[in-house]
């Protein structure tokens, strides 16, 4: 249960860095 927690939150953490980065590079 802690492993797919930890795991589910990894995931989101990098597909909103992913989406803010890609974000950011197509503004600026």
């Amino acid at each position: 249960e802690g492993l797919r927690g930890l795991g589910i939150t990894f995931i989101t953490v990098g597909l909103m860095s992913l989406g803010f980065m890609s974000f950011g590079g197509i503004s600026l």
